[in-house]
């Protein structure tokens, strides 16, 4: 599974609050709140910081100890969903 793109951004009227392990995104634009679980809040936290796809995939293996597969994989499908929803954008 590949992405074209190896830096993400978030996209004007998306708010992120860390909640915990967890965090919340609102789109101001839609009202739409949306959950994330650790491993999503690291993803977006990375997107954040502009960390390249392999420093999000590299910093998931060394926190929740999968391997590197399984971390690409859940990656690219947050990313996946989250350009799906508006949410992110190539950088």
């Amino acid at each position: 599974m590949t992405v074209a793109h190896e830096h993400y951004r978030a996209v004007d009227g998306v708010v992120a609050r860390a909640v915990g392990d967890e965090m919340v995104l609102l789109d101001l634009r839609s009202g739409v709140y949306y959950s994330l679980n650790a491993v999503g809040a690291m993803v977006w936290q990375g997107i954040d910081r502009n960390a390249s796809l392999e420093q999000i995939v590299t910093e998931t293996v060394a926190e929740f100890e999968v391997d590197a597969g399984t971390a690409r994989e859940d990656v690219v499908s947050f990313l996946r969903g989250a350009v799906e929803a508006g949410l992110i954008a190539e950088a």
